[in-house]
């Protein structure tokens, strides 16, 4: 799970998909905000949807718990950004443990792979 420091949605689009998703389920705000729990009513739920209030990630799952869905569904673009940065960080973590000529070896043949999945690899 992400860290409350690392965690920054996207209001507008996060309540779009809140509401998207409320309505595929055939609830008005009432209901969910009901079916979120005593601190929430449908005042707040008509905040979140119009992007007025933002939410920490806690909001966000119970959110999806209360909409049985994933919070990625919820703020897709948020977790896609954390996905690649993790992809990112693993690869260069992978790279950096190499010893030098090795370093080469590795750079050349991922710039090759890249290429060739770009279909701009003349040697493929």
């Amino acid at each position: 799970m992400l860290a409350k420091s690392e965690w920054k949605s996207d209001p507008v689009q996060t309540g779009i998909n809140i509401r998207k998703r409320r309505k595929e389920l055939g609830w008005t705000q009432a209901q969910l905000a009901e079916e979120m729990g005593d601190n929430m009513t449908d005042k707040t739920i008509s905040k979140y949807e119009r992007g007025v209030h933002t939410m920490g990630i806690q909001t966000l799952y119970d959110f999806a718990e209360a909409l049985h869905t994933t919070p990625d569904k919820l703020s897709p673009n948020r977790f896609e950004e954390e996905k690649k940065d993790y992809r990112m960080e693993e690869i260069e973590s992978l790279y950096n443990s190499l010893d030098d000529s090795k370093k080469d070896m590795a750079y050349a043949l991922m710039k090759n792979i890249i290429l060739t999945l770009q279909g701009k690899n003349e040697s493929a």
